[in-house]
């Protein structure tokens, strides 16, 4: 083989190298976005679940305490309706 073949041969391969590392850096960085990514979406994921949770909480909560407030009310009410009743009644004898 002649010099100039052997120096073609090894700029081809040097190029190969080069393109490989070239390849394999753009693997890298595109796993790392990918992975950022993931991350981004699982975290976006959280939130919304960690939201969500908390909106039905406060439903919750809240539909007990008028739930509460209502029992309260029909209690207070009859309580007095018989408390008049009774009042009348007595009073008419």
């Amino acid at each position: 083989m002649s010099s100039s073949t052997c120096s073609s041969i090894v700029v081809a391969e040097v190029v190969l190298v080069a393109a490989a590392a070239a390849a394999g850096v753009v693997l890298l960085v595109v796993a790392a976005l990918l992975l950022v990514v993931v991350v981004i979406v699982v975290v976006v994921v959280v939130v919304v679940v960690v939201v969500v949770v908390v909106v039905l909480v406060v439903i919750v909560v809240v539909v007990v305490v008028v739930v509460v407030v209502v029992v309260v009310v029909v209690v207070v009410v009859v309580v007095v309706v018989v408390i008049v009743v009774v009042v009348i009644v007595l009073s008419s004898k």
